[in-house]
């Protein structure tokens, strides 16, 4: 049996045969590359990237509940702006007493103006449900074609509530 000198001897003998130098192996296995660190590193990088696409659908999401809420608190604005508009007709209607046999032309006038800002009002709502309903079907995309009446009144003596 030979002896661990000799197995040294013939081991750098082989080396120099087939590298022409002596190797360190332990520093070779160092540097070596391990397949299964750099694999788990490739998962957790797909994960990674997986997550952030996932993070962009949630805000996509929440930029749209957020549209959704504003426009649906419009909606609402313009329903209790519509009823209180009902109840200004409703007591203008009321409000003509026995003294006033005819129909007085300021009365007929702001009727008229009362029953188109209604008209307009009740479109605006129309329109607002439709283009939620839109929002709902389809991605969220919102078309800029539609034209509001202004929110602010522009006749004298109405206070918003």
């Amino acid at each position: 049996m030979p002896s661990l000198l000799e197995l040294e001897e013939e081991c750098n003998r082989m080396m120099m045969l087939k590298f022409g130098r002596m190797v360190d192996f332990e520093a070779v296995q160092e540097r070596s590359v391990n397949i299964n660190l750099e694999e788990l590193e490739v998962e957790i990088m797909q994960k990674e990237y997986e997550h952030s696409q996932e993070l962009k659908e949630w805000e996509k999401l929440m930029m749209l509940t957020k549209e959704n809420t504003r426009k649906l608190q419009q909606l609402n604005r313009f329903c209790l702006e519509k009823q209180q508009l009902e109840t200004t007709l409703d007591s203008l209607n009321d409000d003509l007493g026995a003294e006033f046999q005819g129909p007085r032309s300021t009365d007929i006038k702001e009727k008229a103006r009362m029953e188109s800002l209604l008209k307009h009002r009740a479109h605006d709502i129309a329109i607002l449900r439709e283009e939620i309903n839109l929002l709902r079907r389809k991605d969220g995309c919102v078309r800029e074609q539609f034209s509001l009446v202004p929110l602010t009144p522009k006749w004298k003596g109405f206070v918003a509530t």
